[in-house]
């Protein structure tokens, strides 16, 4: 499977170095309670889908496997917010065996990253919230849902973002076919000789 990850030149020549390159440990990953939860959900479920991790203690490696859409795969390094500005990058297309990469709807990982209830309409999540506030569960900016059984219910809704044939509510998520989705991939490694073409850029 072809798919495009953007790194800074450091990382690209640690890979060149080293010949196989791994996800970051968890000190460089954003340090809020939202992110570290969705990182760790990814996390489990690579490891249901795809396998355990090679190395104790890393999170994924991540790759566009359609940055557009199914026609505009690629990653247009014309556009920001590839890199920070004025970094050094490159964008590697690489060859990914697809029982090593878990694809995923990439507007909905962000309901994943912000601790959100994925509902599929408008009126699920008013039922959802409404049902929260009957058990008096009380969101919080510090941390996830103290009840065990809310947060899972959370947690659970976001296997959605597997989902990349579904069709949503267009007057709610979008009603984007496959075709028109923004997908992402996480895999746990990267070896050099999966490298297929290398593009040297400056972050805008």
């Amino acid at each position: 499977m072809l798919v495009w990850t953007i790194h800074s030149l450091p990382v690209w020549e640690k890979l060149q170095h080293d010949g196989c390159l791994y996800g970051p440990g968890p000190d460089l990953v954003n340090n809020e309670w939202q992110w570290r939860t969705a990182y760790d959900w990814m996390v489990e479920q690579m490891e249901r889908r795809i396998g355990p991790s090679p190395k104790p203690g890393i999170y994924p490696l991540w790759a566009w496997y359609q940055w557009g859409n199914a026609t505009h795969r690629r990653p247009d390094l014309r556009c920001r917010g590839h890199l920070v500005p004025g970094t050094k990058g490159v964008r590697l297309a690489v060859e990914i065996p697809p029982d090593q990469i878990l694809l995923s709807d990439f507007e909905h990982w962000h309901f994943a990253l912000n601790y959100w209830y994925s509902s599929h309409t408008q009126a699920e999540d008013e039922a959802f919230d409404a049902e929260l506030a009957l058990h008096g569960v009380v969101r919080t900016p510090d941390g996830p849902l103290s009840d065990p059984v809310y947060h899972q219910r959370i947690l659970d809704s976001w296997q959605r973002i597997f989902d990349l044939d579904g069709v949503g509510d267009p007057d709610w998520d979008g009603d984007e076919t496959r075709a028109q989705k923004v997908i992402q991939g996480t895999f746990w490694q990267l070896s050099l000789d999966q490298v297929r073409a290398v593009t040297v850029f400056t972050g805008r």
